[in-house]
């Protein structure tokens, strides 16, 4: 088990939005639940074009930034009293900054935004970017997400092939076991469209649900010992990934995924992984990995956002 999941501190990048601060109260409940303090991060631009008609008086972004952070920082501790919160005023890229100070630390959490197209164009992706760089685990809070009145009990892992699955059940077990949830590993596979109708209609659904259904049971065994109290559920669908993981996401406390390695300078989620981000109803945790997988013939690999064998 990864000891910085379980003794990192806890950040959280507050953007000065409502929904930020619903990102906000999400953390310091993570925070306390794992008896550790809250870092609240906000980043004010490192450069502002200005122009004949872009004034902005001096020290003016400063102070709404120091305003930003105290307010995070007082919904964090309202939220949960007696939390340990430290509040950091950075200044340069926002997604580069975030990153940086996530280092090392046990969970990042950031609050998904409904943004514009000029919005996007001016301000980018930053959610996309982060959890696609960031070296520690990322949930990201959904657009409107509050805490449901009574929690649903349910962690749902999004398992895709043996490559990571130790990186996914690492991540997702003690999940499971500190929410007091049961465990779905969801695996969901689809073929590209004839071929998907031979596989269906020649090989017969259900076997090869069974097949896949044994190869996940296989990796999943040792962790069924380490958590006895977790109970786990296995599905297998034959069914497009992201719809899967979308559907079930409206029943569970959380949606666990791994995210694709990457390496160098270059830094990609995957259609699938950006598509849940956008539309799960849940609160979603992408999980790092640190190496490529290799290509083995006969895994599952991912294609155009499909999981195919």
């Amino acid at each position: 088990m990864n000891a910085q999941h379980v003794h990192g501190h806890v950040v959280v990048g507050a953007d000065g939005s409502e929904q930020g601060y619903t990102g906000v109260r999400y953390a310091a409940g993570e925070a306390a639940r794992r008896g550790v303090p809250l870092d609240v991060v906000h980043v004010i631009p490192g450069y502002v074009p200005v122009g004949p008609f872009l004034m902005i008086p001096e020290g003016s972004l400063q102070e709404f930034g120091s305003s930003v952070a105290d307010r995070a920082a007082q919904v964090a501790m309202d939220e949960e009293p007696g939390l340990s919160v430290t509040k950091h005023l950075l200044s340069g890229n926002r997604v580069r900054e975030l990153v940086r100070f996530s280092e090392g630390a046990g969970l990042l959490v950031l609050a998904a935004r409904h943004l514009s197209v000029m919005e996007h164009v001016m301000a980018g992706a930053t959610v996309t970017a982060v959890v696609s760089r960031a070296t520690c685990p990322v949930v990201v809070v959904p657009v409107g997400w509050q805490p449901p009145s009574t929690p649903r009990r349910r962690v749902v892992a999004g398992y895709k092939s043996s490559h990571h699955s130790a990186e996914l059940f690492e991540d997702a077990f003690p999940v499971a076991e500190a929410l007091k949830a049961e465990l779905v590993v969801l695996h969901a596979w689809k073929l590209e469209g004839v071929y998907d109708d031979v596989i269906a209609g020649r090989i017969e659904e259900e076997r090869w649900n069974a097949e896949e259904r044994a190869m996940v049971e296989t990796n999943l065994a040792g962790y069924r010992e380490s958590y006895p109290d977790v109970p786990v559920r296995v599905v297998v669908v034959h069914d497009r990934p992201t719809h899967a993981l979308v559907h079930a996401s409206r029943t569970a406390d959380r949606l666990v995924l791994v995210k694709p390695a990457h390496g160098g300078r270059l830094h990609h989620l995957g259609t699938t992984a950006r598509a849940v981000l956008r539309m799960a109803a849940c609160p979603v945790e992408m999980v790092a990995t640190e190496a490529e997988p290799e290509m083995v013939a006969g895994l599952s690999v991912e294609a155009n956002g499909h999981m195919v064998r």
